[in-house]
């Protein structure tokens, strides 16, 4: 296939022929060019109001107000912060209960030496009595001992008196008035209780 310069007439060698086509003129669409840009933005801002509306938020990235997400951030992390604070208070409440929990078995068996030391005294036992209840008394000194040496909190040993203090941070910042200290003057077991001759 030839183009004959200065004509529209095509001429094809293969069948001798000529065949007429039409020009072609190629222009640039501008209103094509600016619906389309037109079109680009709009998408862009509803995807920006689709991302507002799932996350809750006005602020999606930091080029919608920079100043607003830095106070945002700000806010965010002082409240992460203030839950994990929430939690250590929680840990800390749940930790003395475990410990009061031991103190309170412990009262327990006291008492029930006590009785029965009271009842040993008495005359109206025998020796033979007396043998059953010394050895009930020397399972309870060794159930004391056992509790004062498995009361723990996590990894902590509550009774024993080998964690002489505890700081439980309740607070946001690391000011001292955020900090909840827990001093133990010493432990609970046989031996502090001067049980070691039971």
């Amino acid at each position: 296939i030839m183009f004959l310069e200065g004509s529209e007439t095509w001429v094809n060698k293969t069948f001798g022929k000529k065949e007429y086509v039409m020009g072609l003129r190629v222009t640039t669409n501008m209103a094509a060019i600016a619906a389309q840009r037109s079109l680009s933005a709009q998408a862009k801002k509803q995807e920006h109001a689709s991302q507002a509306l799932a996350s809750g938020s006005r602020i999606v990235r930091a080029a919608d107000d920079a100043a607003g997400l830095a106070i945002s951030e700000g806010m965010k992390s002082e409240l992460r912060a203030t839950g994990m604070a929430r939690s250590n208070a929680f840990n800390a409440i749940s930790a003395i209960q475990v410990g009061e929990g031991g103190l309170s078995e412990m009262t327990n068996l006291i008492t029930r030496l006590r009785e029965l030391g009271v009842q040993s005294a008495s005359d109206t036992i025998g020796d033979k009595e007396r043998v059953y209840l010394q050895q009930e008394a020397k399972s309870i000194s060794e159930e004391i001992g056992r509790i004062s040496k498995t009361t723990k909190f996590g990894d902590k040993q509550l009774l024993d008196g080998s964690n002489p203090e505890f700081d439980f941070h309740v607070g946001t910042n690391a000011n001292k008035e955020n900090i909840i200290t827990y001093k133990v003057d010493g432990g609970v077991t046989p031996s502090d209780l001067n049980l070691d001759g039971v």
